[in-house]
């Protein structure tokens, strides 16, 4: 069954706004939601992301997260998430993981519970 994926990208200066909506076809989407409680260190989600199919990811957190792919002490990326902010990839920009992912690692310090959120669309 093929799905679809959207991504979007606004900029606004309070008068003229640019948007980039892309649509992408694909096989599987994986959404994972996760409360990570303040003070946590190296909580670990199984995940499994091909890279060679990965279509679009998005991450995001509500308090300041650090996200490590395959490893808590040795990960492959890391990703540290503003409050309110997102990381946002997409098909034909530069290669967000190097390889492929089989785990996530969050860690809090930010002093207060959040919420970790992150979809991702693949062709397999």
């Amino acid at each position: 069954m093929t799905l679809q994926l959207q991504t979007k990208r606004s900029i606004t200066d309070g008068l003229t706004t640019v948007d980039d909506l892309v649509t992408y076809t694909v096989q599987t989407v994986v959404k994972l939601e996760e409360a990570v409680a303040d003070a946590v260190t190296d909580q670990e989600h199984l995940v499994a992301i091909d890279v060679s199919a990965l279509k679009a990811v998005i991450m995001n957190s509500d308090v300041v997260m650090t996200v490590e792919t395959n490893s808590g002490s040795a990960p492959q990326e890391t990703f540290v998430i503003p409050a309110g902010g997102s990381v946002l990839w997409r098909e034909g920009e530069t290669a967000v993981f190097a390889g492929d992912v089989t785990a996530i690692y969050l860690t809090n310090a930010s002093g207060s519970a959040g919420t970790f959120r992150m979809v991702f669309g693949t062709d397999v």
